[in-house]
């Protein structure tokens, strides 16, 4: 139902786009990290890690699937399912509980409304010397919000004036 990646160039190519809109799949670009998915690449490397580490004989591919149904198959703490189960039609309502249920709320945000005006995190781009802590990590750029709106997944999300991304709270940052 929805996609949420950092700005890679690869999800942004236009045959893959339309292939979204045709199949009804919202598409969220966050300016920061994915970081589910940068957890997963690190979970699923450690295991890889560690039964080549048993396994001195095996190449990488030989323990790739026995990995990945081992991550796949055991019981997520936050959903309370196997990976492979929550994706079942049947289970999507109560994974979306648990998850809810789980989610940590310790940040607290102002209310983003329509008509306000905000500025866009911006992690920077080029050289380490251009992403240093002297430099301020918000664009200079003032935005109106458009349309503050939800996915299909019930996530809020914010559309400003001028952008075509849709971006999540946490890269916003309210200004008067």
């Amino acid at each position: 139902m929805s996609i949420y990646s950092d700005d890679d160039g690869a999800l942004n190519s236009k045959k893959l786009q339309t292939f979204f809109k045709e199949e009804g799949i919202t598409h969220v670009i966050k300016n920061t990290h994915a970081n589910q998915a940068e957890r997963m690449i690190r979970t699923v490397k450690k295991k890889i890690g560690d039964r080549l580490r048993h396994c001195k004989n095996k190449a990488c591919v030989e323990v790739l699937k026995p990995s990945l149904n081992r991550y796949n198959n055991r019981t997520h703490g936050g959903t309370k399912t196997t990976r492979n189960s929550a994706h079942n039609l049947d289970n999507v309502n109560q994974v979306g509980t648990n998850l809810i249920l789980k989610e940590k709320q310790n940040r607290k945000y102002p209310n983003i409304s329509e008509g306000d005006y905000v500025k866009i995190f911006d992690k920077g781009k080029g050289s380490y010397v251009s992403r240093k802590e002297t430099r301020s990590q918000w664009s200079e750029r003032k935005y109106k919000v458009i349309l503050v709106d939800r996915d299909m997944m019930n996530n809020r999300f914010y559309i400003l004036d001028g952008m075509s991304k849709k971006y999540n709270r946490h890269e916003l940052l309210v200004v008067d």
